[in-house]
């Protein structure tokens, strides 16, 4: 009679059923959800002991959530974060936090347009989604309005100058970047209707 075991780990839960009886299985044995490529609602793992385990496998949060929801989620996360720095003068990490709120917006705009990656893995670097959005959400469908195409790229170069140029970002750039970036992700939130 197969065993029954539950476990939870990083955030993941997993009921399993091993193929012995008495046989049980330690959950540090499994691959960590973090270090898997893929997920799937129903999939096979294998432990590095060798049974087979058919499990089911999900994210607490994710499971309910679109892709386009958690990106949308972590833009308003990262919004709130450079406003924050902004209260507390870290300018250079107001430009970081800036284009991450304004990256992970285009992504919820291109995962709710349905637009693919063009990478075998299906994930999309940096320049596929300022090439998506601009090109595909503005110029080709004009979801968004044309005053958005070039925050993006406005947000990486200012982001550079922060994490890689022996300058600093100063407080008016700092200020010009978090009202374009709430500008950004308030119109991926509404779909790009105009207010």
């Amino acid at each position: 009679m197969p065993r029954s075991l539950g476990h939870q780990w990083h955030g993941v839960k997993a009921s399993a059923r091993t193929g012995g009886a008495g046989k049980s299985l330690n959950p540090a044995l499994f691959t960590p959800p973090h270090q898997r490529t893929s997920f799937s609602s129903r999939g096979i793992l294998r432990s590095r002991a060798g049974p087979l385990i058919q499990a089911r496998v999900w994210y607490t949060m994710s499971s309910m959530i679109a892709d386009e929801q958690i990106f949308l989620a972590k833009a308003q996360e990262a919004l709130a974060g450079a406003e924050s720095e902004l209260a507390n003068r870290r300018y250079n990490n107001v430009a970081n936090r800036c284009y991450y709120a304004s990256f992970h917006a285009a992504l919820a705009a291109v995962e709710r347009a349905g637009l693919s990656s063009a990478n075998p893995q299906g994930s999309w670097s940096h320049e596929a989604v300022q090439a998506a959005f601009a090109g595909q959400l503005i110029q080709r469908r004009k979801v968004y309005p044309s005053e958005l195409r070039a925050t993006l790229a406005r947000n990486q170069i200012l982001r550079n100058t922060a994490d890689y140029e022996r300058h600093w970002v100063t407080e008016v750039q700092a200020r010009r970047a978090v009202r374009r970036t709430q500008t950004f992700v308030a119109a991926i939130q509404t779909g790009g209707e105009r207010s």
